[in-house]
């Protein structure tokens, strides 16, 4: 069985969406920050360590303390290889538009590199100076 999209265009099988559910299930969640490196520099211990990340069904919220930082909405495309990651902010300045990524799950340990808005995709887990490139390791807070 397939679902069509409603412009009759594309018809993608219900074992992919059977397995972006099953993806989607395994990533929900609340997460803390491991490290950070934005544009090739370490973020200071004292910042990573407040950090947080919740996904939950297609939100993406990152938080320092109980300040949120970043809230949207994320679409993961697992038939690529790295998974892609796209997030768009809800609100404020970059309301609207997404910021374009990859993401690796490896049990309960979440590895997303991203760059802003209107900026290409990252083409790997990296973040060297001047790329533009935020790379963040999470690990899992809760137990799923």
């Amino acid at each position: 069985m397939c679902r069509s999209a409603a412009d009759g265009t594309r018809s993608v099988p219900a074992t992919y969406w059977r397995a972006v559910n099953i993806m989607m299930n395994q990533i929900n969640g609340t997460y803390r920050c491991l490290s950070a490196v934005i544009d090739g520099k370490p973020l200071d211990a004292s910042i990573v360590e407040q950090l947080q990340l919740t996904l939950s069904g297609e939100l993406y919220r990152t938080a320092k303390g109980p300040k949120t930082l970043f809230e949207g909405r994320f679409r993961i495309d697992t038939a690529a290889e790295p998974w892609r990651i796209d997030i768009t902010a809800i609100d404020g300045p970059f309301a609207g538009r997404s910021a374009e990524g990859l993401v690796q799950a490896d049990g309960d340990r979440l590895t997303l590199c991203h760059t802003m808005p209107g900026q290409p995709r990252p083409s790997e887990f990296a973040s060297p100076e001047k790329s533009g490139a935020q790379l963040v390791v999470w690990q899992r807070m809760d137990n799923k």
